[in-house]
């Protein structure tokens, strides 16, 4: 678990099958010119940099005190995974030339991919951790977030889940004040609710 950096997955098109094994020429010479670089970057009071990262550090051992014990191994890594990611950001930025420091710009952001990860890993054992109602729940809600004003068939078109356990996750939904309805009066035949995550009412 500590060599692995986790990267939360966002929405997109299926891969085509099979996959377009197709590697950019552009990445190939990043890649090249990063590996043409040399040089010895030390990190010591000295160097303009050495504040930022120390001022991380210490506000990512803070964090840490209130994570999981089971992500202690994975982030003390992150404190040095910060560290190569700004070389190898510095080296982006200065391709085939010698290094001997690292940028204000490159030590930011490699300070910052730390942290997402961290923020990735702590979010992915929270989920590990839900129980089965929990996650129902979450997806419902995950679900209405995406579609605001969706009704319960739209829903259930999507997740397939039983109506009981529709019922029963929408009920602690709307009981804990995350998601509200509405349902326009005056219509004919049986009223259709609109379900609202909270703040978009």
């Amino acid at each position: 678990m500590p060599r692995f950096n986790y990267i939360i997955g966002i929405g997109r098109e299926p891969y085509p099958v099979p996959p377009k094994l197709v590697i950019p020429n552009g990445l190939v010479e990043t890649l090249k010119d990063i590996g043409k670089c040399s040089g010895n970057i030390t990190l010591n009071e000295k160097s303009s940099t050495y504040n930022i990262y120390v001022d991380w550090f210490n506000d990512f051992r803070v964090k840490l005190k209130e994570a999981p014990r089971t992500l202690v191994p994975f982030a003390v890594r992150l404190e040095t995974v910060a560290l190569k990611i700004a070389i190898l950001l510095e080296a982006q930025l200065k391709p085939t030339e010698i290094l001997s420091e690292l940028s204000v710009e490159s030590i930011l952001t490699g300070c910052a991919y730390a942290s997402r990860f961290f923020n990735n890993a702590c979010s992915v054992i929270e989920k590990l951790s839900y129980s089965s109602f929990e996650r129902l729940c979450q997806r419902l809600y995950d679900f209405i977030v995406k579609k605001p004003g969706c009704t319960q068939r739209d829903i259930l078109r999507t997740i397939c889940i039983p109506k009981g356990a529709f019922q029963d996750g929408i009920s602690y939904l709307i009981e804990s004040g995350r998601v509200n309805t509405k349902t326009p009066s005056g219509s004919r035949g049986r009223p259709t609710t609109y379900f609202y995550p909270e703040e978009e009412r």
